[in-house]
This record gives structure tokens, C-alpha cells and sequence, in this order.
């Protein structure tokens, strides 16, 4: 069984997934299972991420686990990744960004020397800009939620966790969606106060894209999210669901703020 199961989704990426596959080999060990989803791209991305890792000796060729389907966007990818990892841990690794040169080192060190539902850690962008996961304090669970940075490839989850929650398809804010909810759910939690992803900034992000359908998808899915931590939270209590609904709210006031002025 490996240790840390990487999904990585695949979709328009010709020009970034080399970096990205060679970030993880770079630094591969054989507790690492790495899967690419082909998520229906129409251009050459799956079949260069197959030509960079047929580079490599046989066994580091046996750790990656290559999947097409039909395109059904980001969250059906990650959760057919979730369907086929046999990790102790679950990553994500979005196909045009990439791994800090310890990322593995420090992940496993963390994994084979507790006990945690949930590890999480800085990350760098490509403007060079820091940001941190938590906020104050990094050993509580209320520096995460008052960070609200809820990136799925900012934390490696156990995978039981997910045997109940998947991502939701067909919507936007999908890491904003599920990533409070897991931390809801997990026992404990630890952080490495290091940068150990590269996120690129994305100058064609879905904020920017001010087409009808795009606008229309927007506000469906911030309906979607603020009633779910609504129902939620009348349901618990639990303060951190009114952590997320706060955030989500102020995001989708910034959103039609961009969107619509």
C-alpha cells in the first residue's frame, strides 16, 4: 500500500504538464502512487505527460497510474482519482503548477511520524508571493478556517476521510465546497509552516471569464455552497460552518463586484 496516493487532473495543459510530472519524479520515492486523469483534453497533454514518464526506469513507471474519460470538468476528475488511489493519503496536484523540491520529503516525514487526519502547508505563487495556510496561531483549527484558504493541493487528506464527501460536480468554488467540510471531519490536524506547492496565477481565471454562461454558473454555484453551510450549520451549530458561509459570502460579493461592474 502507498503511502500518499498524487491525483492530478489533466486538461489544456500542453505548455505546463512537464514541469509538472518532472517535479514529482524529481523527488519520487516508492511510497508514492501518482495518478493523471485525462479529463477529456482535446489537445496533446495526456500523451506528453506518458512520453516524460516513459523516460524514467520501469519502477518509477509502475507508480503512475494513467485514466481517460470523457470530459466532466475538475471535480469528476478528482474524485475518479479518489475512486482508483490505494494511498494511506490523498494529494492533488493541479496539472499547471507544481511541487516544491521537498514537497514528498516533508509530507512523509509528517505521515510516518504521527497520527494526522489532515496535514496542510504554505505555498508560493509564481508572482513570488507567500501565502500561509493558517493564520497566528498554526496549531489550532480556528487558524485555518480564519485563513480561509481552502486549495485542495494545500493539504494531504486521509483517504477514509473521503469515503463520505466527494467533490461536486458541475460547479465553480469547488475546494470551498468540501475542504471545510474535511477539516469538520478529521481528529486531528498538523501543519509544515513551509512553502511546499507552486500554484501558477492564472491571468484567464474563472473570476475573469464574464461570458453569460460563466456568470450564470457563478452565481448557481455560490447558491449552491451558501445553502449547503446554512443547513449545515443550523444542523451543528458547529462555528466553523459559519467560518465557511461568512467566506463564501464575501466571495461571491467580490465575484459580482468583478464580474458585474
Amino acid at each position: 500500500m502507498y503511502k500518499l496516493s498524487l491525483i492530478i487532473p489533466i486538461y489544456k495543459v500542453e505548455l505546463y504538464i512537464e514541469e509538472c510530472i518532472v517535479s514529482v519524479i524529481n523527488q519520487i520515492q516508492p511510497e508514492i502512487q501518482v495518478i493523471c486523469i485525462n479529463d477529456g483534453s482535446p489537445d496533446d497533454s495526456m500523451n506528453i505527460a506518458k512520453i516524460v514518464v516513459n523516460q524514467y526506469e520501469e519502477s518509477i513507471q509502475q507508480q503512475f497510474v494513467f485514466i481517460d474519460q470523457e470530459n466532466k470538468g475538475l471535480s469528476e476528475a478528482r474524485n475518479t482519482g479518489l475512486g482508483n488511489a490505494s494511498g494511506e493519503y490523498i494529494g492533488f496536484l493541479d496539472s499547471d503548477d507544481k511541487l516544491s523540491p521537498d514537497y514528498i520529503e516533508n509530507i512523509l516525514q509528517v505521515i510516518n511520524s504521527g497520527n494526522f487526519d489532515i496535514i496542510d502547508f504554505n505555498l508560493i505563487t509564481s508572482t513570488g508571493e507567500i501565502r500561509q495556510i493558517r493564520q497566528g496561531n498554526t496549531t489550532t483549527l480556528e487558524s485555518v478556517f480564519r485563513a480561509g484558504f481552502w486549495y485542495s493541493w494545500a493539504r494531504v487528506v486521509r483517504k477514509t476521510i473521503f469515503d463520505n464527501n466527494k467533490f461536486t460536480q458541475g460547479i465553480y468554488y469547488e475546494d470551498l465546497a468540501l475542504t471545510p467540510i474535511l477539516y469538520t471531519e478529521a481528529t486531528s490536524t498538523t501543519h509544515i509552516n513551509k512553502p511546499l506547492y507552486w500554484y501558477r496565477v492564472n491571468a484567464d481565471g474563472i473570476t475573469l471569464n464574464q461570458s453569460i454562461e460563466s456568470n450564470i454558473k457563478t452565481i448557481s454555484s455560490f447558491e449552491y455552497v451558501l445553502d449547503q453551510y446554512i443547513k449545515l450549520y443550523i444542523a451543528s451549530n458547529n462555528k466553523y460552518y459559519a467560518y465557511a458561509l461568512m467566506q463564501s459570502y464575501y466571495l461571491l460579493c467580490t465575484s459580482a463586484s468583478l464580474r458585474f461592474s
